[in-house]
């Protein structure tokens, strides 16, 4: 079980740790929705994208 509260790192952590693929979302008490490990590596993939753009783009300046 997670919050929209966690981290993409803290949901990644659970399901790794509990060997599940699906969390559910969980705020006050009620069930808000559920997250796959696919919303996960998705979500990470942007991060990874953005991060390299970023990276790209110092190095380019430094040129």
């Amino acid at each position: 079980m997670c919050s929209s509260q966690d981290t993409i790192r803290e949901v990644m952590a659970e399901m790794t740790g509990s060997r599940n693929r699906h969390l559910p979302v969980v705020d006050g008490g009620a069930l808000a929705g559920l997250i796959s490990i696919g919303d996960v590596v998705k979500h990470r993939l942007e991060e990874l994208e953005l991060e390299a753009l970023v990276l790209r783009d110092a190095a380019l300046r430094h040129l």
